[in-house]
């Protein structure tokens, strides 16, 4: 994956966009780890879920892959899975993606094992993406607790 000036990295593995503390719902946040991760498996830059720009075999089996992980994991509607994958071209071709990867799930074991593995790298990336922002938090707690205390401490002096 190619750095990008929206990107922050941490840790070496797991890119983060510089404004991922901001607004971000929980929804966005989970599936911009799953792109991360199957762009990792793949092999492939994380423009490709943007920007149609690709019909490789490995770019379209990442597609299909978040597709089938959007509509049959998080429950998001075809139309809807535009808004989390720019690239497709309307709601029929999520449809086609998920039917495709249905078939192959119950036909290819190697693509079983795929999504497993692909479902496990979530469990894992987003666990510990979990507990970075724990950690930051604490950390901004103490931050503002030792300026309660600062601030007391300053009030007191005064009266």
């Amino acid at each position: 994956m190619g750095k990008h000036y929206w990107v922050r990295y941490i840790k070496g593995h797991l890119p983060v966009p510089f404004f991922y503390n901001l607004k971000i719902k929980e929804m966005d946040k989970t599936v911009y780890i799953a792109k991360c991760v199957l762009a990792k498996m793949f092999g492939i830059d994380m423009e490709h879920f943007e920007i149609h720009s690709s019909r490789k075999s490995n770019v379209v089996e990442a597609r299909r892959f978040l597709i089938y992980f959007l509509t049959h994991e998080l429950q998001v509607k075809y139309d809807h899975v535009r808004r989390y994958i720019p690239s497709l071209t309307n709601h029929a071709t999520a449809m086609h993606h998920y039917s495709k990867h249905c078939f192959m799930l119950g036909r290819y074991s190697s693509t079983r094992k795929l999504y497993r593995k692909f479902r496990t790298k979530m469990i894992e990336e987003g666990t510990e993406f979990l507990a970075e922002s724990i950690q930051d938090k604490s950390k901004q707690i103490r931050r503002l607790q030792t300026q309660i205390t600062n601030l007391n401490t300053i009030t007191d002096e005064t009266n």
